[in-house]
C-alpha cells in the first residue's frame, strides 16, 4: 500500500510539472487591459454590422445573412476567449489566436466591402496597434506580418471581384497604412527594450547586483500563482541582507 501510494504521488507530481505553464503564459504584460480590449472588439463587430446592414449599394458576392453569420461567429469566439481568460487567466496561445481572429475579420471585411476604396481595411491598422500595445513585441510582430500579407491579398481579391484596377488614391492609402504599421513596430520594439532594462535595474541592488525585494516578490508571486492553480508544494528561503 505504501509503495502504491508513493507511485501515485510521483505520477501526480510528474503530471503537474508537465502541465505547468511557461512564464510567458502565467505572467501578463503590465499594460494589459483585457476588459478594454474585449469592449473594443465587440464595438468593432457592432460597427461592422451597422456598416454592412445599412449600406446603400449592393453587397459584394456575399449576402447580408452570410455577413451577419460571420459577425456572429466573430462575437462567439471573442466571448469564449473572454470566458476562458476569466476562468484560466491569460494564455499565450489564446492571445495569439485572438490576434489572428482580428486579422481574419479585417481580411473578410475588406474583401467583401462593396466600395472601390474599402473603409474596412482600417481594421488591419487597429488590429496591429491594439494587439501590439496590449501584448508586447511578439504580438505586434505577428500582427504586422499578418496585416501586410493578408491586407495585400484582401485587396487583390477585392478588386478581382469588382472587376477593375484599384484607384490611384488606394496605393497611397495602403502605403501610408503600411508605414504606420512598421513605424509602430519599431517604436514598440524600442519601448520593450527600455522597459526590460528598467525592470532589470529596478530588481537588482546597485552595489552587489543581487536581486532585491522587488525581484523576490515578483518571483514569489509567480510561484504562488502556480501553487494556487496546481497545488504544488513550495518552500521559500529568503535572506534579508539589509539586517
Amino acid at each position: 500500500m505504501a509503495n502504491s501510494s508513493g507511485i501515485n504521488q510521483e505520477r501526480f507530481a510528474e503530471k503537474n510539472v508537465n502541465e505547468m505553464p511557461r512564464v510567458v503564459e502565467a505572467l501578463t504584460p503590465e499594460i494589459y487591459m483585457p476588459s478594454l480590449q474585449f469592449f473594443i472588439r465587440l464595438l468593432l463587430g457592432f460597427l461592422a454590422c451597422i456598416y454592412f446592414n445599412y449600406i446603400q449599394i449592393p453587397l459584394l458576392v456575399l449576402t447580408i445573412h452570410q455577413i451577419n453569420l460571420i459577425i456572429i461567429s466573430y462575437y462567439v469566439f471573442h466571448i469564449f476567449g473572454w470566458w476562458y481568460y476569466k476562468k484560466y487567466g491569460a494564455k499565450f496561445v489564446m492571445i495569439r489566436l485572438g490576434s489572428w481572429i482580428d486579422i481574419l475579420g479585417a481580411f473578410i471585411a475588406t474583401v467583401f466591402d462593396p466600395f472601390s476604396v474599402p473603409p474596412m481595411m482600417i481594421l488591419f491598422l487597429i488590429a496591429v496597434l491594439g494587439n501590439g500595445i496590449q501584448h508586447g513585441l511578439h504580438a505586434v510582430g505577428d500582427s504586422m506580418m499578418g496585416a501586410i500579407v493578408f491586407g495585400i491579398t484582401a485587396l487583390v481579391i477585392h478588386y478581382i471581384f469588382l472587376g477593375h484596377w484599384p484607384p490611384y488614391s488606394l496605393y497611397f492609402y495602403f502605403s501610408l497604412i503600411a508605414v504606420g504599421v512598421i513605424y509602430s513596430y519599431v517604436l514598440a520594439r524600442r519601448l520593450e527594450l527600455i522597459k526590460k532594462d528598467a525592470i532589470t535595474i529596478s530588481e537588482q541592488d546597485p552595489l552587489t547586483g543581487i536581486g532585491n525585494r522587488r525581484s523576490f516578490l515578483k518571483k514569489a508571486e509567480y510561484l504562488l500563482n502556480l501553487n494556487e492553480r496546481y497545488h504544488l508544494p513550495l518552500v521559500f528561503v529568503f535572506a534579508d541582507l539589509d539586517n
